[in-house]
């Protein structure tokens, strides 16, 4: 630990990058002597400071050189260590195990804090982290030492006006790697060179942004839709013509996601974006189809990696195979893919948490850009590609305009809207009136059957009653019997007919008499005869 300290401190001083490179001498080209800055001629021939040079320090066996050509600067590596970008023009360098880690990072011009206060910023990406502020240490300078269960090491951050450093070394803990004589190598080697010349670029169809282009590049650009809102992209490539395959993408594809429990493994021949109804169903979820939304959950950009967006590359580009990946920065991940036509490409993937009123918090994730060149190729143009694709700037009027643009389309979905709902109350309501019309005229249509079926009815009882008198008269006059009512207890009888007078006692006793004088004994009911003739 106190060799990683020792080490970090004496060469991060040594480059102070952002365009001051103060710190790093130059030497006359006629007699090899030191020219101070500012100087316009050397001391000791009087050579014009025009054909001074950079001295670079010569590469010692066992290293290679890595170019910043963006940023203007290279140092020396050894050559079984691994070289990738940082954000903002840095640089990773590991041992091919990981159990080593050293890392440059370059500070735009010097912010509102302090150097302390910049080195825990920066820790903060690590997690929990114990560290202690060293002695020493001022406002534009901060040595820290730092751990948590993964990592130890040591970090230092030098500011100036004109910009700075944060330089890390950070050790797998156990490890017993000692990095001083890597540390000194590659800060001694830190050299500035000429960064390659670029100009801006804008976006010759709607000027939706501005890229910082170099010369002899073919620039070309899109405005795509993007699902949902009816909002749109501004996306560009940017390609070598004269290197084929070294290209840089800017797209921004991403996905709506969904927290929850991460599947176990992904689903079984399954595309990331490919099937996305079947790819649901295998998680058990569901799929908002109209979004474009893929309900799976996203705990972060590592577990996202494997389970969903390596699974989507392989089926779009069978053969390719996961190189290398780095979290660059918290939900910012840099992933290396070696293809199957020997190129390599990069893909920096990007996350953010939001939450929707009302709703589960969501994640969105996807990748912001790519690059891509041969194998071969990609030490020398890597920086170029990478510093393309972060020099992207928006239009802030462009962006104005749109988001107007957006919210007057969806004004004008919406009263499109209300008017459907409207005429569609409208039909509905003429529907439920005809309903109601037709109704009515078959309540009518089907009163004029009651009645006639009930006059049929009436006649058909009429002609039953007929007959059914015509019968009872019959059987009567065949047997000589007319029916009677006593008026008192409405009970009818079947008698003789050749009698005048019929009385009925309490008892159920009957008197037939025909003597037309004959007067109703006491307490007898005289009966009435009953006729049967219908209406």
């Amino acid at each position: 630990m106190t060799a990683v300290t020792e080490a970090t401190c004496t060469v991060l001083l040594l480059f102070v990058p952002g365009k001051d490179l103060s710190m790093l001498q130059t030497v006359c080209q006629h007699c090899d002597t030191e020219v101070p800055e500012g100087r316009r001629f050397c001391d000791r021939c009087g050579a014009p400071t025009a054909k001074a040079q950079l001295r670079a320090p010569d590469c010692p066996p066992g290293y290679q050189v890595f170019t910043h050509t963006w940023m203007g600067y290279s140092f020396h590596y050894p050559e079984n260590w691994l070289v990738s970008l940082a954000p903002e023009g840095g640089a990773f360098i590991e041992t091919s195990s990981g159990e080593a880690i050293l890392e440059l990072h370059l500070l735009p011009p010097r912010a509102m804090t302090t150097a302390p206060r910049q080195a825990e910023l920066f820790l903060s990406r690590f997690g929990a982290v114990q560290y202690q502020v060293l002695p020493g240490s001022t406002d534009s300078y901060a040595q820290l030492v730092f751990a948590n269960q993964d990592w130890q090491g040591m970090v230092s951050v030098h500011l100036s006006p004109r910009g700075g450093t944060i330089g890390v070394g950070r050790l797998v803990n156990g490890s017993a790697l000692n990095l001083e004589p890597y540390f000194e190598q590659l800060m001694n080697s830190i050299t500035p060179v000429k960064p390659i010349e670029r100009q801006p670029w804008v976006d010759p169809i709607e000027s939706s942004f501005c890229i910082h282009c170099p010369a002899g590049w073919k620039p070309h650009s899109s405005i795509n839709p993007s699902p949902g809102a009816g909002s749109r992209v501004p996306v560009f490539t940017v390609s070598a013509e004269f290197a084929n395959h070294v290209f840089v993408v800017r797209d921004m594809q991403t996905r709506v996601f969904i927290n929850g429990p991460l599947p176990e493994k992904p689903p079984a021949e399954e595309g990331f974006f490919g099937k996305l109804g079947r790819m649901a169903n295998n998680l058990g979820n569901s799929v908002a189809s109209a979004m474009g939304e893929v309900v799976c959950p996203f705990p972060g950009l590592g577990p996202a990696l494997e389970h969903f967006f390596l699974p989507h590359w392989q089926e779009q580009m069978p053969g390719c195979k996961l190189l290398h990946a780095r979290e660059i920065a918290p939900n910012q991940m840099d992933v290396r893919l070696g293809l199957p036509d020997g190129a390599v490409r990069v893909y920096r993937l990007q996350g953010d948490a939001f939450k929707v009123p009302g709703m589960t918090n969501r994640w969105a994730g996807g990748h912001v850009y790519f690059y891509q060149a041969p194998a071969e190729m990609m030490s020398q143009f890597e920086a170029v590609l990478k510093g393309i694709a972060e020099s992207f700037e928006p239009n802030p009027q462009w962006q104005s305009r749109e988001q107007g643009r957006i919210q007057q389309q969806q004004i004008q979905h919406q009263q499109m809207h209300n008017q459907w709902m409207n005429i569609s109350a409208m039909n509905h309501q003429a529907r439920m009136n005809d309903i109601h019309q037709a109704g009515v005229a078959q309540q009518n249509i089907n009163n004029i059957y009651n009645e006639i079926s009930d006059m049929q009815h009436a006649g058909w009882q009429s002609r039953q009653a007929s007959s059914d008198y015509i019968q009872h008269e019959s059987v009567n006059a065949i047997h000589g019997t007319s029916d009677f009512i006593n008026p008192h207890t409405g009970q009818q009888f079947n008698l003789p007919t050749m009698h005048n007078h019929y009385w009925e006692n309490p008892t159920g006793d009957f008197i037939l008499g025909s003597d037309s004088v004959l007067e109703a004994p006491p307490l007898w009911t005289p009966l009435e005869q009953v006729s049967h003739k219908p209406g």
